[in-house]
Order: structure tokens, then sequence, then C-alpha cells
């Protein structure tokens, strides 16, 4: 199933295309998985065996027993969120012990964090960003001012708790002078992070150097990152973009490896098109058909609950992320929510001032203006799809207009949201 040694799943859109999904039913022929940017602002969805599990921070593969997981530099990491989510794998009856490993170099998410994301998000006189108010822009200013404390510090907790005090002091002035808000007690926090040190520390290592290695003897290693590419810091929808670099060319700097250690870039989209909070959105539905999207598609954030704005399949996003990425293989996602619309589009290019634009920019992405094609809808019962010949003639006339003005070939089409609900085309 997996040619390459290492496999990166990109999401090409603004993120929640189903990639845990994908990744989840990938890493039952790999090795390893490795999470390589983002926090607990992620929420990746898997079902198999009649549940449900959200991976927010951990890799989407932990719950194939053989796999071994990996949180890479990139990552930034919430340690109440991380305790809570391996006891919630273990209840589950996914034992993960000897299976995680979190690089030393991560950066930790404190409550001061948080409450400065909110209050600055609340007190905004102009459109708002949508941050999921988790902590993670004020955690990687710290980072990026040398400031941050890493997960690796506790391994001095003497040292580790003078530095927290001495932020806390810091963000306690910040919250009180600039956002008028009570101070927040570090003591509570230094207590769990006390009583739960000895865990914490069983789960770091190197993981530059072990994924290395892994790849070096011929192991199979899947990368994933949390959002998509249209939220990446540089080249994604600025400023309604997430805090760290979600392409496929980040990989190697926030693991630690070399680059052309990656073989091969899948890209991953829905068929139609989705983005939560704020930002522009030029194929966006604000009718009926936006909320029967919306509705059937489920679409509300696993992590915070929000709605997801829903509009047509974008191909001038898909030409860009291809481009940013380098994929030349999608895999389309949710394509069972289109059925029984009575009208389906797909926008090829946009219109700027008068000129044809094929491709998507994000600099411009209020003012353009799509150029939709016409396609015959369809109403496929997909729970009789056991190969890609089983698809209705409608169905395959959307995916074929897919790859043909993409130039990208799809490689597999998930028509559920169960683990075995995957049909690949060859």
């Amino acid at each position: 199933m997996i040619k390459s040694n290492s496999l990166a799943i990109i999401g090409a859109q603004w993120g929640d295309e189903g990639k845990g999904k994908i990744v989840d039913f990938f890493c039952k022929y790999a090795d390893g998985c490795v999470r390589f940017q983002g926090g607990p602002n992620a929420g990746h969805t898997v079902v198999f065996d009649d549940k449900r599990v959200i991976f927010h921070q951990l890799p989407s593969g932990l719950t194939h027993s053989h796999l071994k997981g990996y949180i890479a530099s990139g990552c930034i990491i919430d340690l109440e969120v991380l305790k809570n989510e391996i006891e919630e794998l273990k209840n589950l009856g996914i034992d993960i012990k000897n299976r995680i490993f979190v690089d030393y170099r991560c950066h930790l998410i404190f409550p001061f964090h948080k409450e400065i994301d909110k209050k600055r998000e609340e007190l905004k006189k102009g459109v708002k960003i949508g941050t999921t108010q988790k902590g993670i822009g004020p955690c990687y200013e710290d980072k990026y001012q040398r400031i941050g404390i890493r997960i690796g510090d506790l391994k001095d907790f003497s040292l580790f708790s003078e530095k927290l005090k001495q932020e806390f002091l810091r963000k306690n002035y910040l919250l009180m002078e600039i956002y008028e808000v009570p101070p927040i007690s570090e003591k509570s926090y230094l207590n769990f992070v006390k009583e739960n040190r000895e865990f914490f520390l069983s789960l770091i290592t190197d993981v530059s150097k072990e994924v290395y290695e892994e790849l070096k003897k011929g192991k199979k290693i899947i990368f994933e990152g949390a959002q998509g590419t249209l939220l990446d810091i540089n080249f994604g929808t600025y400023p309604y973009v997430t805090s760290s670099s979600t392409i496929a060319g980040s990989i190697s700097g926030q693991v630690g490896i070399p680059f052309n250690f990656i073989e091969e870039v899948i890209g991953v989209c829905k068929a139609y098109t989705t983005r939560v909070g704020e930002g522009p959105f030029p194929t966006e539905l604000t009718n009926e058909i936006g909320k029967y999207l919306q509705e059937k598609g489920k679409e509300f954030g696993a992590t915070t609950g929000r709605k997801r704005r829903c509009g047509w399949f974008d191909c001038g996003i898909i030409r860009y992320a291809k481009r940013i990425n380098g994929f030349e293989k999608l895999i389309i996602t949710k394509i069972d929510i289109l059925s029984g619309l009575n009208e389906l589009k797909i926008a090829n290019g946009y219109i700027y001032e008068g000129n044809e634009i094929d491709e998507f920019i994000p600099e411009l992405a209020y003012h353009l203006e799509p150029k939709y094609l016409e396609l015959k809808p369809f109403n496929q019962d997909f729970n009789k799809v056991k190969s890609y010949k089983d698809f209705d003639e409608e169905v395959l006339e959307f995916l074929n207009t897919i790859e043909r003005l993409t130039g990208c070939e799809i490689w597999a089409v998930s028509i559920g949201e169960k683990r075995e609900d995957i049909i690949f085309k060859y």
C-alpha cells in the first residue's frame, strides 16, 4: 500500500479535510507516525470498531497497536490536555505505553497563554481572527522571543519551577495592567506538573534522532500536520492563519531530518470546501446549500465545536496547494455529503479586476470572484460502493473533472467516516 518509506499527508484546504482518517488508514501499513506542527488546536477524528477517537496533540495513527507515535519539536504542548488525551485512549482500551515519544525541544502552553489568547480576541475592535483560544499564538510568541519553556526543562524541576514562576509574574503583570483581569496562581499548576513529572519525563526523547534512525533502517513513517495549507503562517490567508508552518516543505525543519528524507507527499481535500473562523472564502455558500452541507457533513469543529463555513470545491486552491507542497496525488473525502443536491458546481479559477486567474492568491482572496462549472448532481447510494467502478457516471464525472482541472491524480476517495470507508482507484 505504501511504496515510499516516508509519506507526508497534507491538508490542501483550510484544514478539517479528514486528514485524521487518512493518516489512521495508512498507519496500518507504517511503523511510525510523526505530528510535525501545531498544538491542541487540532481535532483529528478516527472512527473504528464503533469507537470514535478525537486526537488533539497525539498522532492519529496510535489506534494501531504496533505503531510508534512521535510529537516533533515543531509542536507545542499543553501538558494537561496531553495527560487527559492519553487517559481517554486508555479508557477506550488503547494502550500507548512505550509507544509515544515527545521531543525534548517542544515548548509548553501554560494557563496564562490561554488567558492572553482569550483576552486579545475579546478586545479586538475590528474583525476577529477566530483563534481557538488554546494559547497557541502566545506560546509560539514566547518560543520565538526565546523566553519559552520546553518540556525538556522538566529534567531539572527546581530550575523549571523558577523559570515558570518568573513567567507567571511577567504574564500576570500583563493580564492585570493591560487586560484588567485577576492574576493566575501558579501553585495549582506547579502541583499538577510535580505530581505527573515522572510520567512526562518517560515520554521525552530526541525525536529528530529517533525518526532519522528509523528511516535509515528502512522503517515506514507517516508525517501528519495539525492544520491545512491555507492556515500556514507564511503561505496561508494571513492574518487568518495558525501560528506555525503547515506545509510539506516545513517538515524537515520542524522534525529535524534532512529535507530529502520526505519521499512522497499526498494532498487531502474535501469534495467541497470548509473553513473555521474568520477570513476570506471565495466559494462560501451562505444559502440553503451551505446549510445543507454543514448539517449533513456534521461540519462542527472537533476541538471547539464551532460551525464550519461551507462552499463549493475550489480548483484554484488545490492548484496553489499543489505548487506549495509538491503533491501530485489527491485523496478526496466526504464525497457522500454531496449526494442528493439539486445542483453541483466546481470553481475553476477566478475573475479579479476583469482578468482571469487560475491559481488562488491568498493576498487577493477577498476580491476573487469564482468562475463556476456546473456539473450533473448525483444521488449515489455509497453503501453499495465496493470499488471505483461502482461509482455512478455523475460521480465519476465530478472526480474526473477535478483531476483534469487540478492536474492531480485522485488516488482514493473516502465515502464515509469509518476507517474502511475508502475506495482506491487502482
